[in-house]
Order: C-alpha cells, then sequence, then structure tokens
C-alpha cells in the first residue's frame, strides 16, 4: 500500500512538472494510465493535472477532469473548481468561470476560489465580487486584492490600480510583487507613474522582479520614450534580475514608436553579448523601426536574416516590410511583395501596399487593391479609409469611395469620416467636408481635432474665420472635458501667459522643446503635452495645453492649430540679396518635404523644397537693414524680418528663406556657415508672439520679448540708411 501511494506520489509530481513545461498531452497520458498501473487518482492527483492543463491553457481538458473526478468517485473539492476556475480565466473563459463558481456555492468558496474568479472576469465584476467577500465571513487578503488589481490592469485603469495599493496599505496589508506587477501593467498610457511604481518598491522592501521590470519597459514603449526604456533596461543588472528577450522587445518596441533604427539594432549586439536569441515580436520591431525611419534596405535585410535565425517570419513581418517600402516611396516593390505572399495575407499588408501606392501618388492601383481586397472578402474599414485618402487629388473620388462603404451596409467609422473630411478640405470642398462633420455628430462619432480643424481650415478660407470658430465650437462640446486642470493650480516657473486650458512658456536656445515639456508637465496635476515645437537653436513662445494627449485641452489647442487659425510671429536676421526696402511684405508658399536621417550615429530632420511635398506659406515684412560689418563685392546685406507662418512644417521659415537665397543668421544646417556676412553663436529666429484662444473662447496672445543674445547681435549693426554715399554705392553695385 505505501508502494503504490509513493508511486502516486510521484506520478502527481510528474503531472505537476509536466503542466509547468505546457506539455498537456503528457498530463493526459499520465492520469489516462493509472488504472493500467493499479493505481487509483485521489483528488491531489486530479487537482494537479487540472492546473496542469490550466498552465497550458486547456480549458476543457481542465473541466474533463473535474467531470471525471465525479465519474470515478473522486469527491470534488473547493480546489478542484478553484483550480477549473483559474484555467477558464488564463484561457479568457470568463462565462464558464461563473457557471463553476455557481456550482462552487454549495460547496461554500473560499478566498482562493474568489480569488481565481476575480482572475478571470472584467473590472467592473471583479470590484462587486470584493464586495461580498465579507458576506461568506471571509477577510480579503494580499492575494484578492492583488486579483482585482489583475482585472484592472487588463483594462489599463491604473487609478484604480493606485487605489487598491492605498487601500490595501490603510489596511495593514503589504502589496506583493505580483500587485505592483499589476499595477505597473495597467500604466501603459502612463509612463511617469509606471517608473514612480518601479521605484517606489524599493521604498517598500519589495524585491522587484523581471516582470515588473518588463511592465514599465513596456509602459515606456507605448509612449514612444525609447531613451526612458532604455535606462530601466540598463539598470536591471544592478538589481539582480537578468533581462530576458521579452525585456529587449519592448525597448525594440519603444525605439520602433519613433523610428529609431539605430537603436533598435543596437539592441540585436546587446542580444549577442546576453547570449539570447531574438524572438519574432524583437525583430518584427526592429524591420518596423527600420521601415518608419524610411531605411527600407535595412528593414529588407533584417527580414531576409530571421530565415538563418530560424525564425518563421509571420503577417506582421510581411506587413512592416510593405510599410517600410512605402516609407521608401518603393510601391513597385511592396506590390511585388504583395504578390509574392500569395492570397493569404492580413488586411494589414493589402493596407501596408495601398499606403506605398498613396505616398505615389498612384491612386489607380490603390483603388484596383481595394477592390481585389472586397472581391477576396479581406476589405475592411482601414482600406477604405487609405483608399480615400489616396484620392487626395480628386474629392469627388474619394466620396464614391466612402459612398461604397455605407452601399456595402457597414457603418463608417470615424476614420472613414476623418480620411473623405481631409480629402475634401485640401481641396477646398468646404460644403462636402463640413456635411461630413455633420454626419460623424448624428452618428455620435467623435471628431479628432485633425478633421475637425481641417473642416475650419477650409471654411476659413472661403467663408473667414468665425466661421472656423463656429465649426470648432460645435465640436469642442461632444469632446471630454477630463484632465482640465485648473488655473490657479499652474506654477509660475518659464510661464509668460496663462489662460484657461492653455499657458505659455519661454523657451531658450539650446533646448530641446521636449524637455521644456516633460520638466513642466511634472509640476503640472494631470501633465501636459506637447501640441507645437520650437526648433532645438529657436527660442521664443511656445503654448502648451494643461492636459495630457487626448484631454479636452490638448484638443482644442490641435484643432487650432489644424485650423490655421494661431496666429505665429517669428523675427528673424537674413543674409543676401535685398528684397526690399523697409516695409516690403511677401509671401513664399514653396511646397516642402522632410526626411529623417542618420549620420554618423546621429539622427537630424532636413527639409526641402519639392513638389512631393506638403503645401507650406510663410508670409513676411522687412522691419529693418543693415550693413554688414565689412563690405565685401557680392556680399548682400542683412535684413531683420517678421515672418508669419501660416502652416508649421518641420524647419519652415529656415527653407523658405534660403530657398530665396536670403538664409538666417547663424543657420548651420541650411545657411552659409563660413561664408556669413555675420559670425553669430545662435540660430537668430525667435518666436516673439503667439495669438489663440483658450478654453472659454477668450482671446489668448502671449509675448516675449527678444533675448539679450540677439539683441546684442542687432546693437553692434548700422542700419542702411547710417551707410555713407559711397557704401551704398557699393552695396547698390553688389545687389544688381
Amino acid at each position: 500500500m505505501d508502494a503504490s501511494r509513493s508511486e502516486l506520489k510521484a506520478t502527481t509530481q510528474k503531472i505537476a512538472l509536466a503542466g509547468k513545461a505546457g506539455r498537456w498531452q503528457e498530463v493526459l497520458r499520465s492520469v489516462e494510465g493509472l488504472p493500467h498501473r493499479q493505481l487509483r487518482a485521489n483528488a491531489i492527483t486530479f487537482n494537479a493535472a487540472i492546473a496542469a492543463q490550466g498552465q497550458c491553457h486547456q480549458w476543457q481538458m481542465a473541466l474533463a477532469f473535474l467531470e471525471d473526478m465525479q465519474s470515478r468517485a473522486v469527491g470534488q473539492e473547493v480546489a478542484s473548481y478553484s483550480a477549473c476556475i483559474t484555467a477558464c480565466g488564463r484561457a479568457s473563459q470568463p462565462g464558464i468561470a461563473e457557471l463553476l463558481f455557481e456550482e462552487l456555492r454549495a460547496l461554500g468558496p473560499d478566498l482562493v476560489a474568489f480569488s481565481a474568479l476575480l482572475g478571470a472576469v472584467a473590472w467592473a465584476r471583479a470590484l462587486a465580487l470584493l464586495a461580498e467577500i465579507p458576506e461568506h465571513r471571509l477577510v480579503p487578503n494580499v492575494f484578492t486584492y492583488t486579483a482585482v488589481m489583475g482585472a484592472f490592469a487588463r483594462a489599463k485603469r491604473w487609478q484604480d490600480c493606485l487605489g487598491l495599493l492605498s487601500e490595501m496599505r490603510s489596511l495593514g496589508l503589504a502589496p506583493n510583487v505580483v500587485s505592483f506587477g499589476s499595477a505597473i501593467s495597467a500604466c501603459e498610457k502612463a509612463w511617469r507613474v509606471a517608473l514612480a511604481l518601479l521605484d517606489g518598491m524599493e521604498d517598500l522592501s519589495v524585491q522587484r522582479n523581471v516582470v515588473t521590470f518588463n511592465a514599465a519597459i513596456a509602459a515606456c514603449a507605448s509612449a514612444g520614450e525609447w531613451q526612458q526604456a532604455t535606462a530601466v533596461l540598463a539598470s536591471m543588472k544592478g538589481h539582480r534580475c537578468i533581462p530576458n528577450i521579452i525585456s529587449h522587445s519592448s525597448a525594440v518596441s519603444a525605439c520602433e514608436k519613433c523610428g529609431d533604427w539605430v537603436n533598435a539594432l543596437r539592441h540585436f549586439d546587446h542580444l549577442a553579448s546576453a547570449n539570447l536569441t531574438p524572438s519574432v515580436v524583437f525583430c518584427n520591431a526592429a524591420v518596423s523601426a527600420c521601415g518608419k525611419a524610411r531605411e527600407w534596405q535595412r528593414a529588407l535585410g533584417l527580414a531576409s536574416s530571421m530565415g538563418s535565425l530560424k525564425l518563421e517570419q509571420d503577417t506582421v513581418t510581411s506587413g512592416a516590410v510593405i510599410s517600410a517600402l512605402a516609407e521608401g516611396s518603393q510601391w513597385t516593390q511592396s506590390l511585388a511583395c504583395l504578390t509574392a505572399m500569395g492570397g493569404g495575407m492580413d488586411p494589414a499588408c493589402w493596407c501596408a501596399a495601398m499606403s506605398a501606392c498613396e505616398r505615389a501618388s498612384h491612386w489607380q492601383e490603390s483603388l484596383l487593391l481595394l477592390e481585389e481586397m472586397t472581391s477576396r472578402r479581406k476589405g475592411d474599414e482601414v482600406s477604405c479609409t487609405v483608399a480615400m485618402s489616396a484620392c487626395k487629388g480628386n474629392w469627388q473620388l474619394a466620396l464614391l469611395v466612402f459612398a461604397d462603404v455605407v452601399a456595402s451596409k457597414v457603418v463608417p467609422s470615424a476614420a472613414n469620416f476623418g480620411a473623405a473630411v481631409a480629402v475634401c478640405s485640401e481641396q477646398g470642398a468646404w460644403a462636402s467636408a463640413l456635411a461630413m462633420l455633420e454626419n460623424m455628430l448624428t452618428l455620435q462619432l467623435t471628431p479628432d481635432p485633425w478633421v475637425a480643424g481641417s473642416t475650419a481650415s477650409a471654411l476659413r478660407e472661403a467663408c473667414g474665420a468665425e466661421a472656423a470658430w463656429d465649426v470648432l465650437n460645435s465640436v469642442r462640446g461632444v469632446w471630454n472635458e477630463d484632465g482640465v486642470c485648473p488655473e490657479d493650480q499652474v506654477p509660475d516657473a518659464e510661464v509668460i501667459q496663462r489662460g484657461a486650458g492653455v499657458v505659455a512658456l519661454s523657451k531658450v536656445s539650446g533646448l530641446r522643446t521636449e524637455d521644456l515639456a516633460r520638466k513642466f508637465s511634472a509640476l503640472v496635476s494631470g501633465g501636459c503635452c506637447l501640441v507645437s515645437r520650437l526648433d532645438y537653436p529657436t527660442s521664443g513662445v511656445l503654448p502648451l495645453p494643461l492636459g495630457p494627449e487626448g484631454s479636452l485641452p490638448a484638443r482644442w489647442l490641435q484643432c487650432q492649430f489644424a485650423a490655421r487659425l494661431v496666429q505665429k510671429e517669428y523675427l528673424c536676421l537674413c543674409e543676401g540679396r535685398p528684397l526690399g526696402p523697409v516695409g516690403t511684405e511677401g509671401a513664399i508658399d514653396c511646397a516642402l518635404e522632410t526626411q529623417e536621417l542618420e549620420e554618423l550615429e546621429r539622427q537630424f530632420s532636413r527639409t526641402e523644397v519639392s513638389e512631393q511635398g506638403r503645401y507650406a506659406c510663410t508670409k513676411y515684412e522687412v522691419l529693418a537693414r543693415y550693413r554688414p560689418p565689412s563690405l565685401i563685392s557680392g556680399s548682400g546685406e542683412l535684413m531683420l524680418m517678421l515672418a508669419r507662418p501660416l502652416t508649421g512644417r518641420t524647419h519652415q521659415i529656415r527653407v523658405h528663406f534660403a530657398s530665396l537665397g536670403t538664409p538666417l543668421v547663424g543657420d548651420l544646417t541650411y545657411g552659409v556657415r563660413q561664408r556669413s556676412l555675420l559670425p553669430c553663436q545662435r540660430l537668430f529666429l525667435h518666436c516673439r508672439r503667439i495669438a489663440l484662444r483658450d478654453l472659454m473662447g477668450e482671446d489668448f496672445v502671449a509675448e516675449c520679448p527678444l533675448p539679450l543674445d540677439l539683441r546684442e547681435v542687432l546693437d553692434g549693426l548700422l542700419l542702411v540708411g547710417n551707410l555713407t554715399e559711397s557704401e551704398e554705392e557699393m552695396r547698390n553695385g553688389c545687389s544688381n
């Protein structure tokens, strides 16, 4: 008898080990083989088998074992039901888990059973169950609260997780590593909170593990904060945690979000030194990072190398490769790649190929792909959106595609409406754009700031600014008012103007806009986000919404910029041929195209005048004319300009003036550098004034005077009117 008991115990242990290894067939064979060995399974053996199948995500097999216990006259225990409920939770079967829990009520559920069900249900049901526990004369413990936090984490409700952590501590319960892991996992849209929680674990003497570090890295990755993600990754070894492939994959995903292919590829070297093998997820993120940076050759090379790593490409890989080709304007190769994949591609692959055709202005091919997708029953709202965007030169055609969406008895999505509005607005079809926007509101679809702003922009061109404001005010009412920071809670640091839902900061030259916004955001309840930027060497007014991305203040500012209702004034000092006497006004409307480049491991943006670029317009006025420090033949003159950009393209003012042969003084990218008429320690470009409307509809005007270093540059110059007669003749001769 003792030998049989020992043999059964060994079999039970074998079952548990097989479950941890994911070998569910071995678990099944072990249980079915017991009668042949003259052994009779007891409750402990069945419970181990149910738990093992749950670990293997074989919830049906777990249920079968539970039923088998009854047929073999083995008494079902609360632990048996708990293990089966856990198995259903892991397999995302909350309905089955609830039914099992109802059966369990006859036996009397314990805290383990409640925790098992809490891990299977949605957050609202989890809260109801937590309130029910005391009715069974049970006291919730750390594991119970942690299970509820898991439900909140799945719903990304990080504020509720923080509330539960606080409640646990008030009850004298010490959160464990799993509690913190759930809370950090919930912070997908709150990376700063995730990092604060990670740091807070040390204060409570809770040992951090790979799971909590990975959750923090993933939170940073979701926000595209690759520097923060890399820093967390680098800190793991100092806390005796060895990064795994998930750690590195999350860090690469952060690089992918912002197209940082250089650092994405560096992680390949890190894997080699750590003796880790890249996963498909890791490679896909790296391929996508290269694609977003228009490094399509590198993206193709990475995808091709997956075979040598014994990794099989999936549909995500294919979509990333085609998207990379699209970013690189390689539309013919993207179509060839799509064809080579056969007919079983994911709709995302088709849409990526359509985007490639759109970027190359081949709308006919995009529509043909949409037609083929529809015939294969692969068409969806995304493909229709891409097809409409491809029709940017023909708004009537875009509306026909939209009509096809409606005819197919599919309710148009916000993205479908947005694409149609964008095409109509760009071509001045304001009536159609307005009708689309009104239909969105009728269908209770929430327009994003760019849809509302582009519609308002079209009306502004046709009917004036007040008509545009009427559109924005009508949309403002449907945007959520959560996240508005009260004006009296705004700190004074670097604030030059404040209003309802908005502040203006003074940015100095040599400071990244992102760094200034991040520093200020940390001082504001709820944080803030960027809606516009000033170049690194540019100084002046920087408006910020008093709310995070997606908040009402952020949307309100974004739609004003999209509608081109924000008035911006810059002061810049140009050099070169004269642009006319003081008071001369003009406009530069060359289309601009920006590319992200890399040189000596340094990434930077460069903008050029291009017919394939986006519309851009800068109005200007000559404020003053100065003589160069030394008159040299062909040297031209220095001009203080007032620039009013109507659009907001990268480096717009700098490139526009350079296109006239009058680059900005101190511009090391688009200027004349060593041949400059005036050596200057910095770029002479300063945003002196911004005018917009705050959340209350009141005028918001922020002004920032020319900084001392630029004033000193002007103070050292002589106006053209102060030239001697001979110098004036020489200057006129040089300009002719």
